[in-house]
């Protein structure tokens, strides 16, 4: 069965292409597995071993300890990586230039995230009791005095910011128009995400999304090439690419093309 080295993602006129030196594996699963080498010692001289195992035992054990900090630290970095990367491509599918854009602020210098979450998702469930239901996309972050606040990426209607202030009831609310001309309306709410490297939202959710919201198209193997080859992708200039190595598929080429923007 042929195969080949390409995969797309597709949101709109927004297409992310990733070129692999090595071919994709699907359902790859790596197991990695330590062994530790036995140390044949000759009968009779087991207790002069002692000492020196113990010591080779901690060293192993320092090693291990390091090794796992390590992969955990490599692992966090790469979950926000991609988390951040789901949420921008989940934007880009689900918001356009008629969506709005709403700030929530609290009155009172909130810090604690439990508290803020919960009076977000009061309020989503006040909007949806007076507007119906509504796709949204929203971010948490901290200023710089340490308070809570949110930025917000709805289908909404426009609503008065009275309005809007009455349904919050928690401090100042502000909705208004995306401003300009946006082609790339994921940009416009992940720069606060990229803000998000927080240690006091480490291991917090760090955006909250509408339930149904649709996802990328992925396209793979052959029905990439043809898209691919379709849309001349070859011959336009990217809004933005990038290189990287994987373990797996070795050199990767990361492009990223917007349809609308003629070159």
């Amino acid at each position: 069965m042929p195969y080949t080295n390409i995969k797309i993602l597709a949101m709109g006129h927004i297409l992310e292409v990733y070129h692999y030196e090595k071919p994709v594996i699907y359902d790859h699963k790596t197991v990695k597995k330590r062994f530790r080498k036995e140390k044949y010692i000759p009968p009779g001289e087991e207790d002069l071993e002692v000492e020196e195992d113990l010591e080779a035992e901690e060293d192993l054990e320092a090693e291990e300890d390091l090794e796992a900090e390590e992969e955990a630290a490599a692992r966090r970095l790469r979950n926000r990586k991609n988390s951040k990367s789901n949420f921008r491509r989940l934007v880009q599918m689900n918001f356009d230039e008629t969506s709005k854009f709403v700030t929530l602020t609290f009155e009172e210098n909130l810090k604690d995230l439990d508290a803020a979450h919960h009076s977000f998702k009061t309020f989503i469930q006040r909007m949806r009791r007076a507007y119906g239901d509504f796709k949204y996309a929203a971010v948490v972050e901290f200023q710089k005095r340490g308070a809570i606040h949110y930025h917000m990426l709805s289908t909404l209607p426009y609503i008065a910011n009275k309005v809007l202030n009455s349904i919050w009831r928690e401090g100042f609310a502000f909705i208004r128009k995306i401003k300009g001309s946006c082609d790339n309306v994921s940009a416009y709410i992940t720069k606060y995400l990229t803000k998000s490297d927080d240690d006091r939202l480490s291991g917090r959710k760090t955006y909250f999304t509408s339930k149904g919201l649709t996802r990328p198209i992925e396209l793979r193997g052959a029905a990439a090439l043809h898209a691919y080859n379709t849309l001349n992708l070859g011959k336009m200039i990217p809004s933005y690419e990038n290189a990287y190595d994987s373990e797996f598929q070795g050199s990767v080429k990361y492009v990223c093309y917007n349809l609308k923007r003629k070159h």
